[in-house]
């Protein structure tokens, strides 16, 4: 049977104690990241961050914006 990956959900993780938990994660090799930010362009660059250092990250909530909330 294989092992499904395990996704971490980081809130707030565009910078500070939650990027630096959303990297953490991701340096495991079984864990995909999925981040969350109020901005769009913070959460993005954290992302592109992530990703640069070989983490699996994606972006998937953008909490300033209320439709991104809903379809979270």
């Amino acid at each position: 049977m294989t092992e499904q990956p395990k996704i971490a959900v980081v809130t707030g993780s565009n910078r500070g104690l939650g990027y630096a938990i959303a990297r953490k994660l991701g340096q495991k090799p079984d864990i995909k990241v999925i981040i969350t930010s109020r901005r769009k362009t913070e959460g993005l660059a954290a992302k592109d961050q992530l990703v640069a250092e070989g983490i699996q990250a994606a972006l998937a909530l953008e909490y300033a914006r209320r439709i991104s909330r809903v379809r979270f």
